[in-house]
């Protein structure tokens, strides 16, 4: 049966012992992180952390395909800072008429560590939560189940994409339309694709709400639950020392 998420069950304490809420709060927390971390050293750090948690949760090989598909947005990182960053002063090393500075390669590499360890953080949720359960866990905190199924629907968008794509090119593929080849002709057939391909998924999303809507989502009053939720002893703790840490790099990064 295809699945609306990226979420695949499967038995490991990221998985099933954390609640989703803890696995939010440390999602934001490395967010928040990534970005005032002013050594090298404490972003790969972070990063080990991220990599760790996956490899635990048992979806390290599924984390690295989607790093590995941010690797063309890494590359213009670099030239683009390395070539052109405004601070540029100090040659690291020249190739005829292209001048790489050693500014623009350590600011790269900064902005590159920032998106690694999003990615990796946001895969700890993504990968090891059903959408529906972090947003169950929100709106008993308190969310509007509106903003919550916003997130959902967020969470679903790029699923419901890939298995779009996936019809569509297998439709065109059966009328004779080659979409193999070389990465050149492969873009050239891809490019006629987005279009059905994101007019679908608004459209899927779009029915979703309105089944929602004939069931009586904007209906005020209280909210019921269909489970009970289950969380770890040692939670609440644990969200105040991500909370804690979190705001310790905070003043490291300012101060520093």
């Amino acid at each position: 049966m295809k699945t609306l998420s990226l979420y695949r069950p499967r038995d490991t304490f990221i998985h099933n012992g954390l609640d989703p809420f803890t696995k939010l709060i440390y999602l934001i927390c490395s967010m928040i992180s990534a970005f005032f971390i002013p050594t090298f050293s404490g972003a790969l750090g972070l990063l080990v952390i991220n990599l760790v948690l996956l490899a635990w949760a048992k979806e390290m090989k599924r984390a690295l395909k989607t790093l590995t598909g941010s690797l063309l947005l890494l590359v213009t990182i670099f030239v683009i800072q390395g070539l052109f960053h405004p601070g540029n002063h100090t040659l690291l090393f020249a190739l005829g008429p292209v001048h790489v500075y050693r500014e623009g390669v350590v600011f790269a590499l900064t902005i590159s560590f920032r998106v690694v360890n999003i990615i990796a953080a946001s895969s700890v949720l993504i990968l090891t939560t059903s959408p529906a359960a972090i947003m169950e866990a929100c709106v008993r905190r308190g969310l509007s189940p509106k903003i919550g199924y916003v997130i959902t629907a967020i969470l679903q968008m790029i699923p419901v994409m890939m298995d779009s794509a996936s019809t569509i090119r297998e439709a065109q593929q059966s009328r004779g339309m080659s979409l193999e080849g070389g990465l050149w002709h492969r873009m050239r057939a891809f490019l006629p694709l987005l279009g059905p391909i994101v007019l679908s998924s608004f459209l899927s999303i779009q029915d979703r709400a309105m089944a929602l809507e004939v069931r009586g989502f904007s209906v005020p009053g209280k909210r019921s639950f269909l489970h009970d939720e289950t969380v770890l002893r040692g939670s609440l703790g644990l969200r105040i020392v991500f909370i804690a840490t979190t705001l310790c790099i905070l003043v490291w990064g300012i101060l520093a």
